[in-house]
């Protein structure tokens, strides 16, 4: 999911939970949107007690586990936004792996 963003914001986080079904881990290395100008693959760190976050060259999808995304963790981020995005839309984000695969999901925008 997504969240709505007012006119003005030009940026917004991507939180979702990705399942694999398959025996090898999944290195997502890419993420794209045709709302965004562009889109980063961001990390969530905590040390002695302080939390930052930072892009990452890849996120890991276990095999056969789950990657979640969430406001406390790892993320996706949509920076440059096209246009405000509103409660109701679906955007399309294409997240690609290290071999080259791509997938496309539709991602709802809610209110915060």
């Amino acid at each position: 999911m997504l969240f709505r963003s007012p006119p003005g914001i030009r940026e917004t986080s991507v939180f979702a939970t990705l399942r694999s079904t398959g025996d090898a881990d999944v290195r997502l290395t890419e993420v794209s949107s045709p709302a965004a100008g562009h889109a980063m693959l961001m990390v969530t760190r905590t040390q002695d007690n302080m939390t930052g976050m930072s892009m990452t060259d890849a996120l890991t999808l276990p095999a056969g586990g789950t990657l979640t995304l969430s406001d406390t963790g790892d993320h996706l981020m949509l920076m440059d936004l096209t246009e405000p995005l509103q409660p109701g839309q679906t955007i399309p984000i294409t997240l690609t792996d290290d071999q080259g695969r791509s997938l496309t999901i539709q991602a709802p925008v809610m209110k915060p």
